[in-house]
């Protein structure tokens, strides 16, 4: 019994999803860090913030990044130990944020993490590329 709650112990898998988000994000924000200073862009490689790591995950992104012209890059990272195809959660926030931003929004997909990372990049509106479907529903009472 004791196998099997050390097993599927919620805790546990919450922070092993945790470790594994960030080390995600930290593959991709060192990815765009050695894009813009492959790109002679140095300066806004020193810009380049993880913003899940320095003010918190609710600001509906992980990293603030920059294009080589010096636009904004919104990043949001999922990432999953499965194949290319493996599902991954979208917070309602995060999915406002991609709505409102789309311009400049990219959601980098990080997949087989613990074998070969690879990773693909969506760019706009995520209803595009997503089919989104409820998981779960928050419940207030009615007063």
């Amino acid at each position: 019994m004791n196998e099997l709650v050390r097993r599927f112990d919620p805790v546990e898998r919450d922070m092993r999803n945790r470790r594994l988000g960030e080390e995600g994000e930290r593959l991709v924000l060192e990815h765009e860090m050695y894009t813009l200073r492959l790109g002679g862009r140095q300066d806004l490689a020193k810009s380049v913030r993880w913003i899940a790591k320095e003010e918190g995950d609710g600001a509906g992104y992980d990293i603030l990044s920059f294009d080589k012209r010096g636009e904004k890059k919104f990043i949001e990272v999922k990432t999953t130990t499965g194949g290319i195809r493996t599902p991954f959660f979208i917070t309602r926030n995060e999915h406002a944020f991609a709505r409102d931003k789309s311009d400049n929004y990219h959601l980098v997909r990080v997949f087989d993490f613990r074998r070969i990372p690879r990773a693909f990049q969506l760019t706009g509106k995520l209803d595009n590329h997503l089919h989104l479907s409820t998981e779960t529903y928050r419940a207030d009472f009615q007063i």
